[in-house]
């Protein structure tokens, strides 16, 4: 072959490796970067060196501001319940945080039932009661009257942790609440935040409802009231935090206080400044937040996170919590990812701001609607179809961005569905909580329950409030020595005053004529 053709077959050579290089450089995608925005990331800091945004920081920054040692009812929560109410993994960096590192294991701190028993059993004693037998009659307590004859050892188990109990109520006195947001891994990631063990701590709260209970058969009034209210304040208190868990505890607190004050309301033992006197307490409780904010926020930085986490090559097995399926997932889209989930949050904050029930049933089941595509998108085959999208490459990076952001959407966005009702649920029996007291307070003015609801306005109420699920005026019907006050509930159906067991049925005010 003549030089010229070696160098022509040199030529074509070099030519047909560089178009197959640009063929796989074309076909193959490069590595998106995060763009940092109001409309991908929301937050635009802190940034970490990857280009990824600590959301954990920046959560940690949002409920820290104006907390000091001395507002910060979590410091005394702490000193009632003890540091083992933290996660062993993190227990020392949240002491540390809130000054609290000399902090010993052992002291006065709250006691379960199961604990407690434990250290005074005595196999000779027939009648001691099991573990779920006190806790059964912890439950009973909360809700009526009792009497130490009726439950001895509930009554010692109750003395037994007075001392962390008044703990709590001065911790409910104070104006903020913080526990350190800290992450279990590195990097951080919001979906390993590890934080109190809230169901210690909400039993603790039911004792405080059990005393008040006790207290009241005592005659003690203003003490029971005391208790009672820590309760309600406490539930205010926890959500202040922006986690949708620490929420929801917060309103189920609320709804247990609710209970003992309305009883206290229908016992005809109040006068009226006593009755006014509550009703203030009540208005004065502090500021929660409400759960289009944790939406807004806490949870929006959960699942925004969740995106910084496949960026830097998690599965998506990981963030669903199988562990499979997705593989390393280092070349989506992750600023389409971004938006698309800003979008779905979005959506569920404005939903949960709607004025009314009905406008927030039309937008939560326009929600719902929209979701069922991606569900049959996301069922059998979803494996295969994103091998295929990866093997196409560049040209499959959107569709693969789309079918991933689906499934996860798909995951995520439903299991916020029960929050609203439960939140207004919270609302509507803290605001019939309310009425009763100002229908205690005229009764002992006037003698006689009120002809209709609007005669409590504005002397007792400032407005009287309307039926949080039917968005029109509460059922009031005055029937001689008593009367019967009740919200249709969640399940929208007037059933004539009857609450069911499931919380479903009407929330329900009565004094028996």
């Amino acid at each position: 072959m003549t030089p010229k053709g070696k160098r022509r077959l040199t030529v074509a050579g070099v030519l047909l490796l560089a178009g197959l290089v640009a063929v796989v450089i074309l076909h193959w995608p490069s590595r998106i970067q995060i763009e940092i925005s109001r409309e991908t990331t929301y937050v635009t800091g802190p940034v970490m060196p990857d280009g990824t945004i600590n959301y954990v920081a920046a959560l940690d920054a949002m409920v820290s501001e104006g907390v000091t040692p001395d507002n910060n009812a979590a410091v005394l929560i702490l000193r009632a319940m003890g540091p083992g109410i933290l996660p062993r993994q993190t227990r020392g960096k949240i002491l540390r945080r809130m000054g609290l590192k000399h902090l010993r294991s052992q002291g006065d701190y709250y006691v379960t039932p199961g604990d407690w028993l434990i250290g005074r059993a005595d196999p000779a004693d027939p009648d001691a009661p099991t573990e779920d037998e006190l806790e059964q009659q912890l439950a009973d307590a909360a809700s009526d009257p009792w009497s130490p004859e009726d439950y001895p050892a509930l009554a010692e188990w109750l003395d037994a942790n007075a001392g962390p109990l008044d703990l709590l109520v001065a911790a409910s006195k104070r104006s903020r609440y913080y526990v350190p947001v800290i992450s279990n891994s590195d990097p951080p990631q919001v979906i390993t935040i590890l934080r109190l063990d809230l169901g210690d701590f909400r039993q603790a709260a039911r004792a405080l409802l059990a005393r008040a209970q006790r207290k009241l058969r005592q005659g003690q009034a203003a003490s029971a009231w005391s208790d009672v209210l820590a309760v309600h304040r406490l539930g205010r208190l926890l959500r202040q935090d922006l986690m949708l868990v620490q929420y929801l505890v917060g309103i189920s607190l609320e709804a247990m206080a609710a209970g003992p004050g309305t009883a206290m309301a229908t016992g005809g033992k109040l006068t009226a400044e006593q009755a006014k006197a509550m009703i203030a307490d009540l208005q004065a409780l502090p500021q929660g937040r409400e759960l289009a904010d944790t939406l807004d926020v806490g949870e929006r930085f959960m699942v925004l996170d969740c995106v910084m986490m496949l960026s830097r090559g998690g599965s998506v097995g990981a963030v669903q919590g199988s562990g499979g399926q997705g593989g390393n997932s280092a070349n989506l889209d992750w600023n389409l990812m971004l938006r698309t989930f800003n979008g779905w949050y979005d959506r569920m904050a404005e939903a949960a701001r709607k004025p009314t029930p009905a406008e927030r049933a039309q937008a939560y089941s326009q929600m719902q609607q929209d979701l069922m595509p991606l569900d049959r998108r996301t069922g059998a085959g979803l494996a295969f179809k994103m091998i295929l999208m990866k093997i196409r490459g560049r040209a499959g990076r959107k569709a693969l961005t789309r079918a991933v952001t689906d499934l996860l959407v798909s995951i995520l966005v439903p299991s916020l569905g029960r929050a609203p009702e439960l939140a207004h649920q919270a609302r509507m029996q803290t605001e019939l909580e309310m009425l009763a007291l100002a229908l205690a307070a005229f009764r002992a003015e006037t003698g006689a329950w009120p002809e209709s609801l609007d005669k409590l306005a504005p002397k007792y109420l400032p407005e009287i409030p309307v039926d949080r699920f039917s968005d029109g005026p509460l059922v009031y019907k005055p029937q001689g020595k008593g009367y019967l006050l009740y919200s249709i509930g969640r399940d929208r159906q007037d059933s004539g005053g009857v609450p069911w067991a499931d919380d479903d049925g009407d929330i329900v005010v009565e004094v028996k004529p």
